[in-house]
């Protein structure tokens, strides 16, 4: 998977299509796992992240459902096509 088509992954699961924001939330969750992960691992954990924020939401709509489907949608077809072993390491988990 290249860089490109990871952040056009991000902007169709959040439905936004500021390239900016998806560029910065792949960069935040690239420098949060261990060594030099491939872009599919990257792309699975932004979409953890987007998934476990959307689930939090106190006051979900219906745009936030769509999301949460999206995301965990999206997860389960990069778990199938790259094993179960996508995701890579993080940071903390090697430091405990």
């Amino acid at each position: 998977m290249t860089r490109k088509k990871a952040i056009k992954t991000i902007m169709s699961v959040t439905g936004h299509g500021d390239k900016r924001a998806a560029s910065d939330t792949f960069d935040m969750v690239k420098k949060c796992i261990v060594g030099n992960p491939s872009n599919a691992d990257v792309c699975y954990r932004a979409l953890a992240l987007i998934y476990n924020r959307a689930s939090a939401d106190p006051e979900p709509c219906f745009y936030t459902f769509r999301t949460i489907a999206r995301a965990w949608l999206f997860a389960k077809l990069l778990r199938d096509r790259y094993g179960t072993g996508i995701g890579g390491t993080l940071i903390g988990d090697v430091e405990a």
